[in-house]
């Protein structure tokens, strides 16, 4: 959890010293199979929070398949309403 947090703070860190002009740059990278793909850094982000998004859903999904309840709403209309 130790390295979970530290990694969330850095990406936070990240984004929030991003500017808008660093925002439409391209990086380029090499995929888990080896291609290389060149995105903006917006589109990579998007991506990153979108992919999260699915896996939270099969977390949840595998959980309630072991019957655990009470899981807590992880939508971010909830996290923002808790501010």
């Amino acid at each position: 959890m130790d390295r979970l947090e530290a990694s969330s703070l850095e990406i936070k860190n990240y984004v929030i010293g991003i500017t808008d002009e660093k925002m439409q740059e391209d990086l380029s990278f090499n995929s888990l199979d080896g291609k290389n793909y060149t995105m903006k850094i917006d589109e990579i982000i998007q991506h990153a929070v979108n992919h999260a998004t699915f896996h939270r859903g099969q977390i949840v999904t595998m959980l309630r398949n072991l019957d655990v309840t009470g899981i807590p709403s992880t939508d971010f209309i909830t996290y923002l309403r808790s501010l």
